[in-house]
């Protein structure tokens, strides 16, 4: 029988923040009843707040070891070996008014082909710097740069889609070199045939790169041993692969059984959904959620420890669905508000 070990749900985005009128409007109230009794018979405690990569990284014994641009590579099958390696994923920037506003995803992805070029044009304008590109596959793309490029604080990618760029450039005591390597890339791409193809046929173009996540590749241990991985994420793939510990694919439709120890389960589609303000994908994460791994929760007896990224964690023991004296709360008690 299942419930040995505990379920760790890390689900960043699953309880915002959203807007004070969504919390409050008849989408949510009343429709989630087993994420809010899950809640309702938990305990709270103090927690990391933050995205995905932040989340994971709580859970290591040494959180500033991880890094998602070598790891990336490690999920990819690719040595990072001794590099120092940033995710460097292809985007395109928009003029927006006064801002740069970065796109990734759709039509804002190069072909196959397409990355081949481009890479090939960045590799060989940028050869005498210290810098590689590499591209596994054409929407995930990583930079090696030399140390001297290595002591800068970035942004992930997520965090920006569809916002200004501004604010979230690369910051530290190496911001001006990577402002002119980034501000050349531009205009590299910009200037490329495969843009002007592109533009031609009315598609967006790949006129930039976004680093994020830069690191070497460090032993990573787990601050408690796990039995089993469970997700999509990149960086959750290399980390299981660099770590030993299988990954499986996120499966929406029923959790892991923890007869053979604690199990993580990582999703973080809820928060890419507010991260592109699209309120009703948020929703739907929500529904899918409840309808496929809440609903059950809430008749079982699994110890399930719940960290949506908002700086507190819920653990219900297996006897506290028997907490029928705690006052029922609905969904809204629970979000996060934006501001």
């Amino acid at each position: 029988m299942a419930g040995e070990g505990t379920l760790h749900l890390l689900l960043p985005g699953l309880l915002g923040p959203v807007p004070r009128a969504a919390a409050r409007a008849p989408e949510v109230l009343g429709r989630f009843p087993g994420l809010a009794d899950l809640l309702n018979r938990s305990t709270a405690e103090r927690s990391p707040s933050g995205e995905l990569t932040t989340l994971l990284a709580a859970r290591l014994e040494d959180p500033d070891a991880l890094c998602a641009g070598p790891l990336g590579l490690v999920a990819e099958g690719v040595d990072p070996a001794e590099g120092y390696w940033f995710r460097a994923d292809p985007v395109m920037l928009h003029p927006d008014r006064d801002r740069i506003v970065v796109f990734h995803g759709g039509p804002a992805l190069p072909e196959p082909s397409e990355t081949d070029e481009l890479v090939m044009a960045f590799n060989g304008f940028f050869s005498g710097d210290g810098v590689e590109l590499r591209a596994p596959a054409p929407q995930r793309w990583y930079l090696r740069v030399p140390e001297a490029l290595a002591t800068v604080t970035t942004t992930p990618l997520h965090a920006v889609i569809g916002r200004g760029m501004g604010e979230a450039l690369p910051r530290g005591e190496q911001a001006g070199r990577w402002a002119s390597l980034l501000n050349e890339a531009q205009m590299l791409f910009h200037t490329h045939p495969v843009n002007q193809v592109r533009q031609d046929q009315g598609r967006p173009m790949i006129n930039g790169i976004w680093p994020w996540g830069g690191g070497r590749l460090r032993p990573l241990r787990w601050r408690n041993e796990l039995a089993g991985l469970h997700g999509d994420d990149l960086t959750l793939i290399g980390l299981g692969k660099h770590t030993g510990v299988q990954v499986a694919p996120l499966d929406l439709d029923r959790l892991p059984e923890t007869d053979d120890g604690d199990h993580l389960v990582v999703c973080d589609g809820p928060a890419r959904a507010l991260a592109e303000q699209d309120l009703g994908a948020w929703l739907a994460w929500l529904e899918a959620l409840e309808r496929g791994w809440f609903r059950g929760l809430a008749a079982s007896r699994r110890r399930v420890r719940l960290d949506a990224g908002t700086g507190r964690a819920w653990t219900r023991t297996g006897g506290g669905r028997w907490r029928f004296w705690r006052r029922r709360h609905d969904l809204d008690r629970w979000l996060s508000l934006e501001g």
